[in-house]
């Protein structure tokens, strides 16, 4: 059950790092466009951009967590 419970949260985090990471630049794009170097800009000719706001959302979602565990 233990494997099960890692392999569930896993995808639970994914999930979460691409719905905040995808939140954050558009908020980004839509409130400072000009602040946003051009390797952070989501657009078809810059898929990396994407990958990179995930990562950016992932660690945001792990303080939330890591918060929340504390705080528990």
């Amino acid at each position: 059950m233990g494997l099960l419970k890692s392999i569930g949260l896993l995808v639970l985090f994914g999930f979460a790092a691409q719905i905040v990471g995808a939140t954050l630049s558009v908020v980004a794009e839509e409130t400072a466009p000009s602040s946003i170097p051009p390797a952070m800009e989501v657009s078809s000719a810059n898929p990396e951009a994407m990958m990179l706001w995930t990562g950016v959302g992932f660690v945001v979602v792990l303080v939330f967590y890591g918060g929340y565990r504390v705080i528990r």
